[in-house]
């Protein structure tokens, strides 16, 4: 993933908001590990459940789609 429209050393200028720099950030959670200094105790009845591609692929398209049509609003197209 990454963060600030892609780049690695400077946000992106939105001219919509009088040309000011943003930022942009995306993460993926990959679970939690504890180090062997961790006290898990506090985790004993934590689960830890698997992926449901179906939704996910649901919310991914969906996502994809409110990506779009944000694109087509007048906001949209001034940042673009």
């Amino acid at each position: 993933m990454g963060g600030s429209g892609g780049s690695l050393t400077k946000g992106p200028t939105v001219k919509a908001l009088g040309g000011i720099k943003c930022q942009r950030v995306q993460h993926d959670c990959t679970g939690w590990h504890g180090c062997s200094q961790a006290d898990t105790s506090q985790f004993a009845e934590y689960q830890r459940f698997g992926n449901d591609f179906k939704t996910f692929q649901a919310l991914y398209e969906a996502n994809n789609k409110a990506n779009a049509q944000e694109s087509e609003t007048p906001l949209g197209i001034a940042t673009a």
